[in-house]
């Protein structure tokens, strides 16, 4: 029995450093950036958001110093194209401006909204902004990380830590599972980039501990949320015919938080986890997924019961993929499955997060022309320097003529064709989501039926 158990010991250690050299060359692969210059490739690209809310009824760059003016400060990471991704609550008639890189200005406008996540895609017309890579996969624990917070037009402040957990889901948070870190938050971190010593975008940042937590930990969301943010603006620009740059049109797409479809029922034991059913044209259909099929693994994690196996798609969302290997007429493959839509789901809402705060300063104009700036970590005593906005400062602005007229209402127009467009799709999915909400209800009547003891 010990010359067994010595054996299992000796393989088991030989397999940890087969799969430690198998990582140390897949880095080898990557291109190491010092902490220096994963800051400075991080610093580039973040920009700082302010958000004046629209009922303070704050109209270009000199309603931010008005009595009673409301505005929210966060970070946002550039990813090129004019596209900028961030975390605040915000509407679409609210005002967003940005700080770029080295002190210029732009107007932004809210193209996709993430519900479930908290992101948000923001478009401007500056297409020269540089852009950053997206992780592909979850970071492993204990990986080096860099974060980055804006700071109006001073250098962004960053800081640097640790991966301390993926798949970390907070208990009463309908957010999706999240990277923890052991890294400090600046207050205007919500929104903020953390990349890795590849230079990769890790994640977003969406909240933080309390300051009375002596954790102090970070939480960001991970970077394949972003890409469901650019796949959605894609989709959407594909309905717009003026979608020639990133300020086209005026619609805007919010993606609710929605149970993914695979279309199979699984049962069984630890022994062994099958399909039982597939439901027909269903994701697991359309990918080959067969009944009496096993299944070995979800996201390449060994399942061991069902419930490890459905688990993972829980916190996944329409249009995901899931990874499952499959034991299939005595041959083991990796299935890939693109979910589908289901019912829609609450999303987080204030207080489910109240025992968290998203890392953003509030500035409130005041009667005798300061400003009060707090945090949800209490009073801020250094804030950055605002800057005057060169581009919204004329006394006089011109009048319009009738031909600029003519082409304001064009776009208008345009504007009106583009969300019809989009709404029309949106009661197409519905109507076909609805469907397959009848298809399940009629199978699982079926099923009650069978259950039921013949009389």
């Amino acid at each position: 029995m010990q010359r067994t158990a010595r054996i299992c010991l000796a393989a088991g250690v030989l397999a940890g450093c087969l799969a430690i050299f198998a990582a140390s060359a897949a880095r080898g692969d990557e291109a190491m950036l010092s902490v220096e210059q994963q800051a400075a490739a991080l610093q580039r690209v973040t920009v700082t958001v302010r958000v004046t809310l629209a009922d303070t009824g704050a109209d270009g760059a000199e309603a931010d110093q008005q009595q009673g003016a409301r505005v929210s400060v966060c970070s946002g990471v550039s990813l090129g194209n004019g596209l900028i991704v961030s975390s605040f609550y915000a509407s679409t008639a609210d005002r967003i401006r940005l700080t770029l890189p080295g002190g210029g200005q732009a107007t932004a406008r809210m193209r996709v909204m993430d519900e479930y996540s908290g992101l948000v895609l923001l478009a401007t017309d500056r297409q020269d902004l540089p852009g950053i890579p997206l992780a592909e996969a979850l970071p492993a624990v204990g990986r080096e990380l860099v974060l980055a917070a804006a700071w109006g037009a001073e250098q962004p402040v960053v800081s640097r830590g640790i991966v301390s957990g993926v798949d970390r889901t907070l208990g009463g948070v309908s957010l999706p599972p999240l990277i923890q870190c052991d890294v400090r938050a600046a207050e205007t971190a919500s929104g903020a980039g953390i990349v890795d010593a590849s230079g990769r975008l890790l994640g977003i940042v969406v909240l933080a501990d309390q300051p009375d937590r002596v954790r102090g930990w970070t939480y960001a969301v991970p970077a394949g949320h972003v890409q469901r943010l650019l796949r959605a603006y894609g989709q959407r620009t594909e309905t717009e015919p003026t979608a020639g740059t990133a300020l086209a049109g005026d619609s805007v797409v919010v993606l609710k938080r929605r149970r993914p479809v695979v279309g199979m029922v699984l049962g069984g034991d630890a022994d062994q986890v099958s399909v039982r059913r597939v439901d027909a044209g269903s994701p697991a259909d359309r990918a080959g997924i067969r009944v009496g099929d096993r299944v070995l693994a979800a996201d390449g994690i060994r399942i061991r019961s069902v419930y490890e196996a459905v688990r993972p798609v829980l916190f996944k969302q329409p249009g995901d993929v899931m990874q499952y290997l499959i034991e299939q007429a005595d041959a083991v493959r990796l299935v890939e499955v693109q979910l589908g839509g289901g019912v829609e789901l609450p999303s987080a809402t204030l207080e489910q997060i109240g025992q968290y705060v998203r890392p953003k300063i509030d500035i409130e104009g005041l009667a005798d022309g300061h400003f009060r700036a707090s945090s949800s970590r209490g009073e801020v005593r250094e804030v950055f320097a605002g800057e005057p906005d060169l581009e919204e400062m004329e006394a006089d602005p011109p009048v319009a003529t009738n031909a600029e007229r003519l082409q304001m209402l064009q776009r208008a127009l345009e504007a009106y064709r583009s969300v019809i467009a989009y709404q029309q799709k949106e009661l197409g999915r519905r109507d076909e989501e609805r469907k397959q909400m009848e298809q399940q209800i009629r199978l699982l009547q079926e099923q009650l039926q069978q259950l039921q003891p013949a009389r």
